[in-house]
């Protein structure tokens, strides 16, 4: 059998490391019959930086087959990363601030996919 972190080192980026860093290091280590069920007893969704949402995508899409990385689950992901940021949102104005261009290129990202035709999504 194998241990809930093999099981979510399957996950693609940037949900591999998400997962693994939101899962404490022994819970890591204990067996698990499947993704599955690593994803729902690895941690508490709603406690997460991501939210609930994603996780709950990603565990719909896991008992279904496997976990790819959909337009969806990207819009998820730089979402909740944007969200988790926006108290920290740096509003410097300084020409080249990284701390601006991680939240000007997410939500970049984001008006593209928002843009996207319904049927496209």
């Amino acid at each position: 059998m194998k241990t809930i972190r093999e099981h979510l080192e399957t996950l693609p980026e940037p949900w591999r490391t998400q997962a693994l860093e939101n899962t404490p290091k022994e819970k890591q280590a204990e067996d698990s019959p499947s993704l599955v069920h690593s994803l729902f007893n690895a941690f508490a969704w709603s406690e997460s930086p991501q939210g609930e949402d994603p996780w709950h995508a990603i565990w719909m899409q896991a008992k279904q087959g496997p976990v790819t990385l959909t337009i969806e689950l990207v819009a998820f992901s730089l979402m909740s990363r944007l969200e988790a940021h926006q108290t920290e949102r740096c509003t410097c104005g300084v020409e080249g601030c990284p701390r601006c261009a991680v939240y000007e290129g997410d939500l970049a990202v984001i008006n593209q996919y928002k843009a996207l035709p319904e049927s496209s999504r």
